[in-house]
């Protein structure tokens, strides 16, 4: 955390928790409605984006399913569950307080970004106008789409079993000592959800704009997408099939820890805040810009250079740190990323004061 609050002030730090909440709950439920009318309100656009907008859709749902249980695991740690009765009856049988509250952070935090990444991946595409394409390549985009649906439903699935439920969630092919080394099925399944987003870039390739500013800017949503997987399946798959070396991040011998839990830990800790955080709020500000800033072809150049390279070090910055725990130049890359974040936002302001002026003149 990067601010701490006294004692007597946290108790209205948890309000304001509770009602920022509620009020995404709200947002979102909103936002769902909306989504469930497209089919009624455009029925020819529908029918040729429907792979983008069940993707947008399940991912919704599967966001907001994780918020909620991100919500129902707050309270727990805060309180406990044994003011609800039927529910602490639950909590009991699947294994007791501890561990139902690892199971639901666990899914909470494993769900989200995917759900979220998948989403901005559907919207992408719809933003991006992939239903002007040809049959075929309309349709590589929506088996891209059907792909992350897939893996969007199956992660979904899992991480409610395993939360509300006995069910401890496999590695597949383990092999090693204790069977430590395979890959868990819940990452199979977000895995799927990157590998359809890798798919639909190929369909999507053929309706970037011409404009070589906008064009530059939608190869960058998409590279936001290699890149992340790049850093989640490339280096978490590698790890997950060595775990006899990297021990789960704790210390000790097999089949209880591992001698390079030290570099689990950096792995840990550097994908969470670059492939985790940065890049998922990366791709959503460049939605956002997309849409809402018009000219300033310079400083768009100038944007999505530092976004480029805050890409691409950063990313290079999360191997060194697993090999090396050497965190500086992964630092860099996220720098520039923020840099880049800096310039859209200034850029977005620009644009915000030129239409407003040019409002005031028209009404003059």
């Amino acid at each position: 955390m990067i601010f701490f609050y006294p004692a007597s002030t946290q108790t209205a730090d948890y309000a304001i928790q509770a009602v920022r909440d509620l009020w995404m709950v709200i947002l979102a439920i909103l936002f769902l409605l909306n989504l469930l009318m497209i089919p009624f309100s455009s029925r020819s656009k529908f029918t040729r984006i429907w792979g983008a907008y069940l993707l947008v859709l399940v991912t919704t749902i599967s966001a907001g399913i994780a918020a909620i249980i991100g919500m129902v695991y707050e309270y727990g740690n805060l309180f406990g569950y044994s003011s609800l009765g039927w529910f602490n009856s639950d909590v009991t049988a699947w294994g007791g307080l501890q561990t139902f509250l690892g199971n639901a952070i666990t899914s909470h935090s494993h769900e989200m970004l995917p759900a979220v990444m998948g989403g901005i991946v559907g919207l992408a595409a719809i933003s991006f106008g992939y239903e002007k394409l040809s049959p075929l390549k309309r349709n590589v985009v929506n088996l891209g789409m059907v792909i992350a649906l897939f893996g969007s439903i199956s992660m979904t699935y899992l991480y409610l079993i395993s939360t509300f439920g006995t069910y401890v969630i496999p590695a597949i092919g383990s092999f090693g000592t204790g069977g430590m080394n395979g890959l868990a099925l819940d990452d199979t399944q977000t895995g799927l959800i990157g590998l359809g987003a890798l798919v639909s870039i190929v369909g999507l390739y053929f309706i970037l704009s011409s404009r070589k500013a906008d064009r530059l800017f939608q190869i960058s949503e998409m590279f936001t997408w290699v890149v992340t997987m790049a850093v989640m399946i490339g280096i978490g798959y590698s790890i997950e099939l060595n775990e006899t070396f990297y021990g789960f991040g704790s210390a000790g011998s097999p089949p209880n820890g591992g001698a390079g839990y030290l570099y689990d830990m950096a792995y840990t800790d550097g994908h969470l805040l670059f492939a985790f955080f940065m890049l998922p709020l990366l791709a959503g500000i460049i939605l956002v810009f997309m849409y809402a800033v018009k000219g300033q072809e310079t400083l768009k150049r100038i944007t999505v250079y530092f976004m480029a390279a805050g890409a691409i070090i950063g990313a290079f910055g999360v191997v060194t740190y697993v090999l090396t725990l050497f965190w500086y130049v992964e630092a860099v890359g996220i720098a520039l990323l923020i840099i880049a974040i800096i310039l859209m936002a200034v850029s977005l302001g620009r644009s915000m004061l030129s239409d407003r002026n040019e409002a005031g003149t028209i009404k003059s």
